[in-house]
C-alpha cells in the first residue's frame, strides 16, 4: 500500500490467496492495510486452539469420535473471521482458492464486478476452451466468511468447511479444505485475470507479486522430532514447496516464451512490409501468425506479466503458533523483504521505475506496527 501511494499507482490490483494468504488478500482488498496487522494480532492461540491442553497428541485422542475430525475446532477461527469479515468492505477484485475435497478439485471463489465479465467472457467460449468453471461467486457476507474459513482449514488440524452454493442454475454441495491443498499459489487465477485485464483493454499489466512460504528446512540428525504431528506438518511444508516451485517456474517460461515469439512475429512482419505485399494482406497474415505462434492457437491471447518473487528472508515459524509478538516480527521481516525485491528488482523498469534509495529509505523508516501501550 505504500509503495503504491509513493508511486502513485492507482490501477485495479487483483488481491488472490490461499490457506493464511486468502485471509491477507481479503483484508487488502479491503484497502486497509493496517487492519491487516490488527487482525493477526488479535489472532493468539488460546482464541483460535482454544488449546487448554498443550499436547495435539491428547488433544487428537480426545476427539477421536469427531466427525468430520479434527485436532482442533475451528471455532476460534471462525470468530474472528466473523468479527472482520463483509462483504460490502471489499474495493478490490479478491480471489479465495480452497479446495473442493468432494470433487478433488480446486474452486476459486471471487467477489469483483470485474471479474463477473471475466466469468461470463470465459463461459461463451467454445467448451475445450473454458478455463473458469473453478470460479464460485461471493454473494453474501456468510458465503465470505465460510470461503475463508475453508481456505485456511490445514487438513487433520482444521476441519474442513460444508458449502453450499447456486452455480449455473443448480446447487452444488460440497466439503473444502485449505486452499494450499489445490494450490498453494494460485498464479493460475492472477494469469487469467490479468490476461483478460489486457484484452479488454481496462489497462495494462502492473507487475505480479508472488507472496511465498519459506522454504523447507533442511532437517539435521537428532534436531527434528519424528513423531506423528512433526512428520504431517513436514510433510505439507515439503508438498507445498514441490507443488509451488515448477508453478512460479512456469510463469518465468510463459513470458519468455510470450516475448520471444512477439520478437519473432513483429521481424516477420518487418519483412512482410520490405516486400511491397498489400497493407491488408499484411494484417492479415500478422493476425494469423499472433494467433498461431503467440497465442498458440488459443482463443485468448498469451501475455507477458512481469512476476516479483517475494520469499521471506527469516522463518515464519510454526503456522500453528497464532503468537502475536512473532506475528509482528513476521510482518515487519515481511515489509522489509519486499522492499527489498522491489528496490532491486529490473523487472520493474518496464511499468514504474524500481524503488530508488531516496524512497527506499523513506518507506524503511515508517512504522507499519503501532507500538504496543
Amino acid at each position: 500500500m505504500a509503495y503504491r501511494q509513493l508511486k502513485d499507482i492507482r490501477g485495479p490490483v487483483c488481491y488472490v490467496g490461499a490457506s493464511a494468504g486468502a485471509l491477507n488478500a481479503y483484508v487488502l482488498a479491503t484497502a486497509n492495510a493496517d487492519e491487516l496487522i490488527l487482525f493477526w494480532q488479535a489472532a493468539t492461540r488460546s482464541k483460535i486452539l482454544g488449546a487448554r491442553l498443550g499436547s495435539p497428541a491428547i488433544r487428537a485422542i480426545l476427539r477421536l469420535r469427531t466427525r468430520p475430525f479434527s485436532i482442533y475446532s475451528s471455532a476460534g477461527l471462525e470468530k474472528l473471521i466473523r468479527a472482520n469479515a463483509c462483504v460490502d468492505t471489499i474495493k478490490s477484485p479478491l480471489v479465495v482458492a480452497a479446495t473442493d475435497y468432494t470433487r478433488g478439485e480446486l474452486k476459486a471463489f471471487y467477489a469483483s464486478k470485474l471479474i463477473d465479465n471475466l466469468v461470463a467472457s470465459d463461459a461463451r467460449l467454445a467448451p475445450d476452451q473454458q478455463r473458469l468453471g473453478h470460479f464460485r461467486r461471493i454473494t453474501t457476507t456468510e458465503l465470505l466468511i465460510k470461503a475463508l474459513l475453508a481456505s485456511s482449514a490445514i487438513p487433520i488440524f482444521f476441519p474442513p468447511v460444508q458449502i453450499t452454493i447456486d452455480h449455473r442454475g443448480r446447487r452444488e454441495t460440497g466439503w473444502y479444505i485449505d486452499g494450499g491443498v489445490g494450490n498453494h499459489t494460485p498464479t493460475r487465477e492472477a494469469a487469467y485475470f490479468s490476461r483478460f485485464v489486457t484484452e479488454m483493454q481496462f489497462g495494462r499489466i502492473g507487475v505480479v507479486i508472488c507472496v511465498k512460504q519459506d522454504p523447507p528446512r533442511v532437517l539435521r540428525d537428532g534436531r527434528h522430532p519424528m513423531d506423528f504431528f512433526n512428520i504431517l506438518t513436514r510433510t505439507l511444508e515439503v508438498y507445498h514447496h514441490v507443488h509451488t516451485a515448477p508453478i512460479v517456474a512456469a510463469w518465468s517460461r510463459i513470458n519468455s516464451e510470450v516475448r520471444d515469439q512477439r520478437r519473432r512475429v513483429h521481424e516477420f512482419t518487418q519483412w512482410l512490409r520490405s516486400q511491397q505485399i498489400p497493407s491488408h494482406i499484411i494484417d492479415l497474415v500478422t493476425r494469423r501468425a499472433t494467433i498461431d505462434f503467440v497465442n498458440l492457437g488459443g482463443a485468448t491471447p498469451r501475455v507477458s506479466a512481469p512476476m516479483l518473487e517475494i520469499e521471506p528472508s527469516t522463518s515464519l515459524g510454526d503456522p500453528l503458533e497464532f503468537d502475536p509478538e512473532r506475528a509482528r516480527e513476521n510482518i515487519e521481516h515481511g515489509y522489509m523483504d519486499t522492499l527489498r525485491v522491489l528496490r532491486e528488482s529490473n523487472q520493474m523498469s518496464d511499468i514504474r521505475p524500481p524503488l530508488k534509495d531516496r524512497e527506499y529509505l523513506q518507506l524503511v523508516n515508517q512504522p507499519i506496527v503501532p507500538e504496543s501501550p
